[in-house]
């Protein structure tokens, strides 16, 4: 008897050994994603998707198509050598990662490259289904160190650094609202934050449209300067 409780309790320890490490285990994530670059067209970027290696063109300023990812949370872009390991297969450099933050839904990947010589991008993923930015909606994704004081029409906003706010407007379809932000900036050296002027002009509103706007700060010159990319995307409304 006392024989099988010891068989008994290794058995016991052996199958904890095994559902631990299983229980742990990342069994990946299944979503969708179009993807933008910033700076220039990015052609032939190469990914594991599943247990295939597919290429992504990254068009400027521009959608690209809808991806359907199945693989691990962490995306990696890469360039693959002419020269193989030690396993035959072409030797990787990757190039850019980017970590979802979620196992499930649709998502933009927004490329922007790094200083220097080598080519390296950091990629910033924002949430793109048509459940929250519907048509209809404005996004504006502020990719800037400060934050930004946005007023579009009659409506008020404050954009937190490194944040995306979405708007709604009840305007006429296919009509122009006035559009300002304010860079609220620290000086060096300062405790108050100074407002400064980045942006005035007029944005399109339409029912079937939602449009992006990402916002980054604008190499040279003072601080709170920004530049702005445009993404529209029409679609009917749901």
């Amino acid at each position: 008897m006392h024989g099988i409780s010891k068989t008994l309790l290794r058995i016991a320890f052996l199958t904890l050994l095994i559902v631990i490490p299983l229980q742990g285990k990342d069994d990946g994530v299944s979503v969708g994603f179009v993807s933008v670059a910033l700076d220039a067209r990015i052609a032939e970027l190469k990914y594991q998707n599943g247990a295939e290696v597919e290429e992504l063109n990254v068009y400027k300023g521009a959608r690209s198509k809808r991806i359907a990812y199945n693989g691990d949370q962490t995306v990696h872009f890469f360039r693959e050598s002419e020269q193989v390991d030690d396993n035959g297969d072409p030797i990787r450099t990757i190039v850019g990662s980017v970590h979802l933050p979620q196992k499930n839904g649709v998502f933009l990947f927004i490329f922007r490259r790094l200083p220097g010589a080598d080519e390296k991008y950091k990629i910033v993923p924002i949430p793109d289904g048509l459940k929250q930015f519907r048509p209809g909606m404005y996004r504006f994704i502020n990719l800037t160190p400060y934050d930004i004081a946005l007023k579009v029409g009659e409506t008020k906003s404050l954009m937190k650094k490194g944040k995306f706010t979405d708007l709604e407007s009840k305007a006429d379809s296919g009509s122009y609202q006035e559009a300002m932000m304010y860079s609220l900036v620290v000086e060096q050296g300062e405790v108050d934050m100074k407002p400064y002027r980045a942006f005035k002009g007029k944005v399109l509103f339409s029912e079937n449209r939602r449009s992006i706007y990402i916002i980054t700060p604008k190499d040279g010159g003072r601080a709170g300067r920004v530049d702005i990319t445009v993404i529209p995307e029409n679609l009917t409304k749901r």
